[in-house]
């Protein structure tokens, strides 16, 4: 049976540095998570045209003899719903490779280079990796995913799904300069649409009282 954690990484401070007890070892490298059920980040998405922040946080992390998994609700502005990351403590042995699109997959294991080849290694096929970066490249089908993930926490920090050169997803850090809440209607500016309502609006009004005055001559 799985233990619960509340904490994968039971740690612990000694002058200023923290030290892990939980860390995987694996053909001479150290596979670990450096994260904990307190972590919160935020990336911009725009799917189709349409811009939303994403908040994800991390609940809660399961873990098992062969893997991790981490609980995160994702929340917007419209909705907040939980999900599940399953990670490999042995990426050698990993049957698929992460992927933000469809899970979304959005931690990576520390060492981050050292884990994305390992994986890219073992699923092989259209994966491949280069640096902090793994790589989908389908050239039969014309799609292309690109995700980067940070050297320090493993979160990521960057994604991009295209398909024939066409970008369908992409994802980025989100930084406090950028608006809180973008608009929810692609294609429009939102201002700009609140703003041609309120002027038709007011036109409406003025015609009907014009024509109930026209009605009383």
């Amino acid at each position: 049976m799985m233990k619960k954690t509340r904490i994968l990484l039971l740690g612990f401070m000694i002058f200023g540095i923290s030290s892990f007890s939980s860390i995987f070892e694996v053909r001479g490298a150290f596979y670990y998570l450096n994260v904990e059920d307190t972590t919160s980040f935020k990336l911009n998405v725009r799917s189709y045209g349409s811009l939303q922040i994403y908040t994800f946080d991390i609940e809660e992390i399961y873990s098992g003899a062969t893997n991790w998994t981490i609980t995160l609700i994702v929340k917007t502005l419209m909705s907040s719903s939980p999900y599940n990351i399953t990670l490999q403590k042995d990426p050698s042995t990993a049957t698929n490779c992460l992927d933000f699109y469809s899970k979304p997959e959005a931690i990576c294991p520390l060492p981050v280079n050292d884990y994305l080849s390992s994986m890219a290694a073992a699923v092989g096929g259209n994966w491949s990796y280069n640096g902090t970066t793994l790589i989908y490249n389908n050239t039969a089908t014309g799609i292309l995913k690109l995700s980067t993930y940070d050297t320090t926490t493993g979160i990521i920090t960057y994604y991009k799904y295209t398909s024939n050169g066409v970008a369908i997803v992409e994802a980025s850090t989100y930084t406090p300069s950028e608006p809180e809440e973008p608009p929810f209607i692609p294609g429009y500016d939102l201002p700009l649409l609140i703003g041609f309502t309120a002027f038709i609006s007011l036109g409406l009004i003025y015609v009907m009282k014009s024509r109930k005055k026209s009605e009383f001559k």
